[in-house]
């Protein structure tokens, strides 16, 4: 955050910037009075994607493999909550 200021600040000409995270509530203070325009994205389809990536993982896992199927779902339905479509 504070490179990103600097960079706006110290501008002497016009500058583009492409920052790119999630909507975390500290990083819209830390950049809101630097930053004029933002465009907030939502992607949907990744949660199954992110999904099906746990679920390949706990499958192929030998230290995975024989642990219970309710367990595994409560994990996945963890983790994929988790990583808010990142």
């Amino acid at each position: 955050m504070t490179a990103i200021r600097r960079i706006i600040q110290t501008r002497s000409g016009y500058v583009n910037i492409l920052v790119t995270g999630r909507e975390e509530q500290d990083i819209k203070n830390s950049l809101e009075y630097v930053i004029s325009d933002t465009v907030s994205l939502e992607c949907g389809g990744l949660d199954k994607d992110i999904k099906c990536y746990i679920q390949k993982c706990l499958e192929n896992d030998s230290d995975w493999k024989a642990c219970e199927q309710a367990i595994k779902e409560e994990i996945q339905d963890a983790l994929v909550k988790g990583a808010h479509g990142m």
